[in-house]
């Protein structure tokens, strides 16, 4: 790959500058930002090949390295500038309008028919891609998908044969799993299915054929084909091909990366497809024989991209602290260290882990080691567990804990103090009418109805209690996710005022039975000793899925309202237990009870998105969590941030002329002396003072950056 120029373009610098904030602040983030930055601004760098008209543009390729570091493989396997031709071919077979490949010589047309793809995938092709993704994805795509996943392939199979072609047919049916406009498509089903069909075929294709034909030419430090038309076919410029081996191996590792991400047993399946791709970075020599600058970033780019798969396959395997001090010896050992806070004496004697780790063992059937296996929605036991809950310490990074420091760590912290802080509430909340319903005589009940205060162990808690409740019906439709309807008494005094005044009571108690929030449904059981006890089916939860205003005040002596129970068992329970009729056993009473603090829905997407985040995915954990060698390499006060990986780039600058009114005013992030007279340069320019000026330069040089003002 020859170097091409420096300095030989530019546009509005807006558009650079615009783009490097964004990078600033994530991964995906970064990497549109400098996309964006360089198509837009006059960031330096390599020149890009120029873009032909929109009707006849054909994903020109861009040989500057600053575009290795975006998603996906748009600029690492390209469509060659004359492959307009085959644009309608992936259509025309995926309408079945004609024979997808024949039976002798699949190999051009299973070629044709991937350019095609890649050409209609690529994003700098002006089109919509959403039509050919759909196609792709559909039942016909992945049948078509799975015919090419199974073919046999060959380093050396050439233009024609039964064999398909590694360098010229796989690398880029590849290129096309992993386009920018696939891997971020929001197209969540028809994404699934994709992978999955390629996830299905991995031995197949990954392990017996990508791998193997990646073995060979590390081996041969090339990726020309050694077959008899090899060296004609590198010279064709109609084919689609890979830059260098460094270039294949990181289009491999990104689609690898979208399997292990979105299929949950790929990150244990393909655990030795990784350590292989690591090893094969190893021997990944660059194509030319030397190390260009050039190959040393696209080389530093495919180390931290495997190095993330590493990682994510480490994380499968959950690695735990075991708790190794005696709890008798813990706090006397943590006295004498010099290097310990006064509260990790009081930490180390109240540490008791989550889960099978625990001391006196599980607490509850929730109480899991891994966070993705709790569940958001509390359980029985749970709320009515007598031991206390594991919190662990957000501010004290030696406070003890199960897992090693890093994201994943900070993830299962976050995630348990934010359940708590919900559960908490709804714990305190239901037990304190527990204690106060077995406390009460029988036929006493409603008494409970005109409180709304009820005393807990340490505290009062405000709770919303309606008496009558009974199950009406079991709404089936889509719209209403299989809910029950249930009739409780109207609220006290509610029920014997006007029709005008009821409707006026619900609209103005908007905080009473809010759509999403958690309830529970309460009723007693007496033991043989006449106390009274309290069982998993005597406590049934269940979120309100609908509040009609309608509903709440038609009736005078009740009210209705549509709950989706979290169990679906117990709506046999629900309606056995409050049907009048059912046999000569006459129903309990049923209270419906509703905490007033906590409610469900505010929290229920974070702790989705805590609980099911990849935490090897989290960007700049070596900032926000750092491991604990990461810990240790860090001097204190000293902590560097490193400027973003696109800005890294040989040859790459940002230009600052637009504010600095001078022509040639480049930033190089990597040179001090840039950097320092960039700085001087904004402040002379009289468009910004100096603390404004530096940190501009400061936010550019950095991959995260905070500015206050």
């Amino acid at each position: 790959m020859e170097p091409h120029p420096v300095n030989s373009w530019r546009g509005d610098a807006r558009g650079g500058l615009r783009g490097s904030f964004r990078g600033n602040f994530g991964e995906r983030g970064r990497a549109r930002g400098e996309y964006r930055g360089r198509g837009r601004g006059r960031g330096r760098g390599q020149d890009p090949s120029p873009r032909e008209d929109s009707t006849t543009n054909t994903d020109a390729r861009r040989p500057g390295s600053v575009h290795f570091s975006t998603d996906g493989t748009d600029n690492i396997i390209t469509v060659p500038t004359n492959a307009d031709k085959y644009r309608q071919v992936a259509r025309v077979i995926l309408r079945h309008e004609v024979e997808a490949f024949p039976k002798q010589d699949e190999q051009m047309p299973i070629r044709n028919f991937v350019t095609s793809c890649l050409l209609n995938l690529s994003s700098s092709n002006g089109m919509d891609t959403s039509g050919i993704f759909g196609l792709l994805s559909s039942e016909a795509g992945c049948a078509c998908l799975e015919r090419i996943l199974t073919k046999p392939m060959s380093v050396d199979a050439g233009g024609y044969g039964p064999k398909l072609s590694f360098q010229y047919v796989v690398l880029p049916l590849i290129g096309v799993l992993t386009r920018e406009s696939v891997c971020q498509s929001v197209m969540v089903t028809s994404l699934s299915r994709l992978y999955s069909t390629v996830y299905t075929h991995r031995k197949a294709f990954l392990e017996d054929g990508v791998m193997r034909c990646m073995d060979q030419v590390l081996e041969r430090r090339s990726l020309l084909d050694g077959g008899p038309y090899g060296a004609r076919m590198a010279a064709d410029t109609s084919l689609c091909q890979a830059p260098s081996l460094q270039g294949a191996l990181l289009a491999i590792s990104r689609l690898v990366y979208q399997l292990v991400t979105r299929i949950g047993d790929a990150k244990f399946e393909l655990e030795a497809t990784v350590c292989r791709l690591s090893d094969q970075r190893k021997a990944c020599l660059p194509t030319t024989g030397v190390d260009s600058a050039e190959d040393c970033f696209l080389g530093s780019v495919l180390e931290k991209e495997i190095r993330r798969l590493v990682t994510i396959v480490s994380h499968a395997r959950t690695t735990i602290i075991e708790p190794d001090l005696e709890p008798a010896r813990q706090p006397q050992e943590l006295k004498t260290s010099k290097n310990r806070g006064p509260n990790m004496v009081h930490l180390a004697r109240q540490y008791d882990p989550p889960g099978h780790l625990s001391r006196g063992g599980r607490r509850h059937d929730n109480d899991h080691l891994e966070i993705s296996s709790i569940s958001i929605v509390p359980t029985f036991e749970e709320l009515t567990s007598t031991r206390d809950p594991f919190i662990p310490s957000n501010c004290i990074p030696e406070a003890p804990h199960p897992l090693p420091h890093g994201w994943k760590r900070q993830l299962d912290i976050h995630f348990r103090l934010y359940r708590e802080d919900l559960v908490g509430h709804l714990r305190s909340g239901l037990t304190a009418f527990l204690d106060a319903l077995a406390e009460t005589n029988k036929g006493k009940e409603g008494n409970l109805l005109k409180r709304r205060v009820f005393k807990g162990k340490n505290e009062n808690f405000s709770v919303d209690v309606y008496g009558g409740v009974q199950f009406l019906s079991v709404d089936c439709k889509k719209q209403a996710r299989h809910s029950a309807i249930i009739t409780f008494a109207q609220p006290f005094n509610v029920g014997k005022r006007a029709p005008g005044k009821r409707r006026e009571f619900w609209e103005r108690s908007k905080k009473r039975l809010m759509v999403g929030a958690l309830v529970f449904l309460v009723t007693r059981t007496d033991n043989k000793e006449g106390k009274s006890t309290f069982s998993r089916d005597d406590v049934i939860l269940g979120v309100v899925a609908d509040r009609d205003i309608e509903e709440l005040s038609k009736y005078e002596d009740h009210a209705r309202v549509r709950i989706s129970l979290v169990d679906p068992k117990l709506y046999l329970t629900m309606m056995d237990a409050t049907n009048p009729f059912e046999g000569n056993k006459k129903p309990g009473q049923w209270f419906l009870v509703e905490p007033s603090v906590g409610y469900f829905e505010f929290y229920r997407p974070v702790l989705e998105v805590l609980k099911t985040q990849l935490a090897s995915t989290m960007p700049f954990g070596k900032y926000l969590a750092p491991t604990k060698e990461e810990m240790e390499t860090v001097v204190p006060d000293e902590v560097k941030i490193d400027p973003p990986m696109y800005a890294c780039a040989p040859g790459f600058r940002f230009d600052l002329s637009v504010l600095t009114k001078k022509q040639d005013s480049e930033l190089d992030v990597t040179s001090p002396a840039s950097i320092e007279a960039s700085v001087k340069a904004l402040e002379e320019s009289g468009s910004l003072d100096a603390t404004q000026s530096k940190a501009l330069v400061d936010a550019l040089c950095r991959e995260v950056a905070l500015i206050s003002g």
